[in-house]
């Protein structure tokens, strides 16, 4: 459901979910929850329009719940004479319908899966994400994806607007949620801008959570009716593979090897990550892509994989070494389906360092079935 297809300046606005310490609709709290309940705004009741206040002296939270209510009222009409479109990427840009899937998946969002998605929220380094917040501030929202972003980050605060969250630590776990899914849809619409490292620190808590979620059901309805292999390539989900394809076993042994791995070890893993030619290791990062966009199933092993080292870096403080990690695990998991040269630059780092468990090589299929031809 959730996944990466690639094909200026501005400043935060008030209606839209920040970081940052600006006016910002979705940042509230039970308090104000309540009074929007009990109360409406004494000047709309007044003016019967929508108009702002030019006075400066005007407390920014009433302008920008009065922008708001304005988005809300002109999307209504909008949506009463037949204005809008029902076609999610005419509204969100070429991957509308990945930012769709954000929003129907919050509105079937339930409280556990809501504390898992705040606590992968949590997990990434606040420093590198203000970072990413205020390269997103400069040189996307106001630029040539505003349309996009405005629109898909507004149609994530009407949610959070919506909610009504018993108790403090609800409240603070919607938020985050509010959090969680702005970054995805964010890195959804400028899919095709971001670099890998601000994709994954935007849409990685989101497709972390949910994938997984996805992939579990979908391993579930597997189980049950059985997996059948039609190109001979590989058969990704049997008794005999795991849960991590036929290279299980490896990948078992390396996330025990990993426990026992020093600082300096995972130091030396990162440097030779570092190393790599750029262009080549961009070339392998989309094989990976492009492997997973193929088939579920491989995309269920390396996301389970992969999610391994997340929870691992998490739990030991060890988040900086991901990066190098992850690409090993995903070409041990895909070991038989990229190209040999892709999934040794993957692993390199590992192999360079560690040495054991080795990336397991595979003859072509297709060249063995030609020779047999002949």
């Amino acid at each position: 459901m959730f996944k990466r297809n690639k094909t200026d300046k501005g400043k935060t606005q008030a209606n839209r979910l920040s970081d940052e310490a600006e006016p910002n609709v979705l940042a509230w709290d039970a308090a104000e929850t309540e009074d929007a309940e009990d109360a409406e705004d004494p000047e709309l009741e007044e003016d019967g329009d929508f108009e702002e206040d030019e006075s400066e002296d005007e407390d920014p939270e009433v302008v920008a719940r009065r922008q708001a209510e304005l988005a809300a009222e002109l999307q209504r009409q909008a949506e009463e004479y037949g204005l809008t479109s029902a076609d999610p990427k005419a509204i969100y840009g070429p991957n509308g319908e990945a930012v769709a899937s954000v929003l129907d998946a919050l509105a079937e969002l339930d409280m556990e899966t809501a504390e898992r998605l705040a606590d992968a929220w949590d997990a990434v380094d606040p420093a590198e994400r203000d970072v990413l917040e205020r390269v997103m501030q400069r040189q996307h929202r106001g630029g040539e994806h505003e349309y996009e972003l405005s629109a898909a980050e507004d149609s994530v605060a009407q949610w959070l607007a919506a909610q009504k969250p018993k108790g403090d630590e609800a409240v603070e776990v919607v938020r985050i949620v509010a959090l969680a899914a702005r970054d995805a849809v964010d890195a959804f619409v400028l899919d095709e801008i971001l670099d890998d490292v601000d994709y994954d620190t935007l849409a990685g808590p989101w497709l972390e959570v949910m994938d997984a979620d996805e992939a579990d059901g979908e391993a579930e309805a597997d189980t049950a009716a059985g997996d059948t292999d039609t190109d001979g390539a590989k058969t990704p989900v049997d008794g005999d593979g795991g849960q991590f394809g036929p290279n299980t076993a490896l990948l078992v042994d390396l996330l025990e090897r990993l426990r026992a791995l020093t600082f300096d070890d995972l130091a030396r893993i990162e440097q030779v990550w570092k190393t790599a030619d750029k262009h080549d290791l961009k070339d392998a990062h989309k094989a990976v892509e492009s492997a997973v966009k193929e088939d579920k199933d491989w995309r269920e092993q390396v996301r389970l994989a992969q999610d391994e080292i997340v929870s691992w870096a998490a739990l030991e403080g060890r988040k900086a070494f991901i990066p190098p990690l992850v690409d090993c695990v995903a070409a041990l998991v895909l070991a038989d389906i990229l190209e040999p040269e892709d999934a040794e630059l993957l692993y390199a780092p590992w192999a360079d360092v560690v040495g054991e468990p080795a990336l397991p090589t595979y003859e072509d299929n297709d060249a063995d079935e030609d020779d047999d031809d002949e």
